[in-house]
């Protein structure tokens, strides 16, 4: 009489291959994860220059002046001449976010480290995320 069914060999096979299968798929989805994640960076820092760029550069400022004797590499000093008055702002890296202030407004976060460089006409800010992406943003003055 014969019984009809799997052998042992035929349901270790079958295993085998489901095994690789879901090793496959994971394998696809984290790559597709890092992928979303460096998308999502890269809109971050895009954000990140628009807003500084608006800021820098909306109707109620006349000018726009950079300090590059009073700024370095870990921070970068500017003065918004505007229709209400003068201010000075502060560029820098506090606890993972890039920041101006007065008023500790981030501009960034997820900040691994930032670096400035600036001339009476550019501020270049450079970027390195938690993923040691490396990104730059560049604003020219308003004058």
């Amino acid at each position: 009489m014969k019984i009809k069914g799997f052998t042992l060999i035929e349901t270790v096979i079958a295993l085998m291959i489901s095994a690789l299968t879901v090793m496959i798929l994971q394998a696809t989805l984290l790559n597709l994860k890092s992928i979303k994640q460096s998308k999502l960076d890269c809109n971050d820092i895009a954000f990140a220059y628009v807003q500084l760029d608006k800021f820098l550069h909306n109707r109620e400022v006349k000018r726009c002046i950079f300090y590059p004797k009073k700024s370095d590499q870990s921070h970068a000093v500017f003065k918004l001449e505007r229709t209400d008055g003068d201010i000075e702002f502060d560029l820098y890296q506090v606890n993972g976010k890039l920041a101006l202030k007065p008023g500790h407004i981030p501009l960034l976060v997820n900040v691994k480290s930032t670096s400035f460089a600036m001339t009476k006409e550019l501020l270049t800010i450079t970027v390195v995320d938690q993923n040691n992406l490396k990104s730059e943003i560049v604003v020219k003055s308003k004058n």
